[in-house]
């Protein structure tokens, strides 16, 4: 059996998901082998998912027993959910959509969660970057009315937290004026 790094194995799969996601954005084709929302597309697609699902629970299976249960159930989901897309592709019938204006559309919650993890890592803690995090894909989502949109933020970010720090038992982080200054 050969071995390989752990390093190189999440490269590599990190290579074959924005591969794909660039190729998907190249004019009408999506990963370069027929139009888009075809058949082939759609397969192709799912066993992306579940390759890197795979990959993804190999990964997490090196983990302590302690820390490994949620990862893998994670990853086994989405590796289901591109068997899934697969089966979807290969019996299913396929509706053509536009997908640049999908990933566009995106494009700003992508940047609301990527603040939020840099939030996250420069001491502001978990629950005041989550709720703001929330608050605004809330705003995204077409949540109508302030309250609504804070109740809810604050509902899930509430939730979040119980199931991390108080089921999982997964230390989250917690604020700190060092990190900040």
């Amino acid at each position: 059996m050969f071995a390989i790094s752990k390093q190189t194995l999440y490269r590599l799969s990190m290579k074959v998901t924005l591969g794909s996601l660039l190729i998907m954005n190249k004019r009408n084709t999506s990963l370069g082998i027929g139009p888009r929302g075809s058949k082939i597309t759609e397969a192709s697609i799912g066993l992306t998912l579940v390759f890197v699902g795979l990959l993804a629970t190999w990964e997490a299976s090196g983990f302590d027993s302690k820390s490994r249960v949620y990862p893998m159930i994670i990853s086994g989901l989405l590796a289901v959910t591109g068997a899934a897309v697969v089966i979807g592709a290969l019996f299913g019938e396929i509706k053509q959509q536009n997908i640049s204006r999908s990933l566009r559309d995106s494009l700003p919650a992508v940047g609301v969660i990527g603040f939020w993890a840099i939030a996250l890592e420069s001491g502001l803690g978990f629950i005041f970057p989550t709720l703001v995090m929330q608050f605004m894909l809330m705003w995204m989502g077409g949540v109508q009315g302030t309250l609504r949109k804070l109740s809810y933020a604050l509902l899930t970010t509430i939730g979040a937290y119980l199931m991390f720090a108080v089921v999982l038992n997964v230390q989250l982080p917690v604020f700190s004026l060092i990190d900040i200054f």
